[in-house]
């Protein structure tokens, strides 16, 4: 299964840090759900995942999570 940080935008990276230094908190409430976006792919499930960044900052991680196991659509949200 792949890890949805190994895709983190290197402009994220810059203003949170190292993602290897982040604290996984756990998901949202409510995460995960089901997708309702053309880009995704059929059966796809929209997760929020809640971090505190290298800074000590609370972020969460937006990506989808397709059917084989990949990820898409992979941001930061402050």
């Amino acid at each position: 299964m792949e890890d949805p940080l190994d895709e983190i935008h290197f402009d994220d990276v810059l203003r949170h840090g190292d993602p290897t230094t982040w604290k996984f908190l756990g998901p949202k409430k409510g995460s995960p759900a089901r997708v309702h976006s053309l880009d995704a792919q059929e059966g796809a499930m929209k997760h929020y995942d809640l971090y505190r960044d290298e800074f000590g900052d609370l972020i969460e991680v937006h990506y989808f999570r397709n059917p084989d196991g990949s990820v898409s659509v992979v941001s930061i949200k402050d």
